[in-house]
């Protein structure tokens, strides 16, 4: 009964042999650095290999919206002043800069349109007008010139109006002739021109006199008739102006003339 026994030896055997193989591989391996063992005698500890681990990428957030800027409702005003401008509308232009205030060169262009405004109503004869704004201008380009060019149309649009009269009681027409008129506004003086007349479409002597508001003719001879007329005047920028000539007024001396 020998032969169940070797069955079992070489059963054996062939596990020991196994065995042996396996550990010669792991063996192997941990000495290729494969499979790292534990630490060992000497000291070394099994180093195991980390892998380093990356997040995950965080979700990217949507930028904000940048809200938009509310818009100055002065730019809307100055656009429409800056249409009046240039589409001539200088009283509209005048206003709407004026209401801006300092908004950006509105008070420049505020002098702007008013200056042309000025020069708008002065081409249209509307002195007074004109003169108001070239005032309130004050060394703005030429506006001191039109202010005085103003004030000189002004002045001689005016016309005095003369009268004669004989002194009260002059029964014999012994006493001087009294020229008064109606005083002119801004006036610095008067002119006067006369004559003593022989007869009433005569043309015999004349003068001419500066005055204030009265004038008085002292004269001799058989002169029956006297005439005057008078105009203002005003001196501005050192030069004279004056008014147009007032209408002709005419008197006639008593009847009997006596001669002084």
């Amino acid at each position: 009964m020998e032969k169940p026994r070797s069955t079992k030896n070489v059963i054996l055997a062939t596990i020991a042999v196994c065995l042996i193989a396996f550990a010669i591989v792991l063996v192997a391996l941990v000495a290729t650095g494969v499979i790292k063992g534990d630490k060992g005698d000497d000291g070394e500890e099994e180093q195991v290999e980390t892998v380093e681990t990356t997040d995950a990428p965080a979700e990217t957030e949507e930028p904000t919206p940048t809200p938009e800027p509310t818009p100055d409702p002065k730019e809307k005003d100055y656009e429409k002043a800056m249409q009046y401008l240039d589409n001539k509308k200088y009283e509209d232009a005048v206003d709407a800069f004026k209401k801006l205030g300092d908004y950006e060169d509105s008070k420049d262009m505020y002098k702007k349109a008013s200056y042309l405004l000025g020069k708008k109503y002065y081409g249209a004869y509307s002195y007074k007008k004109a003169k108001k704004l070239f005032d309130g201008l004050g060394d703005y380009k030429d506006s001191k010139e039109y202010s005085d060019r103003c004030v000189v149309q002004l002045f001689i649009d005016r016309q005095p109006v003369i009268r004669i009269k004989m002194a009260k009681g002059d029964k014999k027409g012994k006493k001087p002739m009294n020229l008064t008129w109606t005083p002119v506004e801004g006036a610095d003086g008067y002119e006067v021109k006369w004559q003593k007349k022989s007869d009433k479409n005569g043309d015999d002597d004349g003068e001419t006199d500066e005055a204030s508001v009265s004038h008085t003719i002292k004269f001799k001879g058989p002169y029956k008739w006297i005439r005057a007329r008078v105009r203002a005047y005003k001196t501005v920028g050192g030069k004279k102006y004056y008014t147009a000539w007032s209408n002709t007024a005419q008197i006639r001396r008593v009847t009997k003339t006596v001669e002084n």
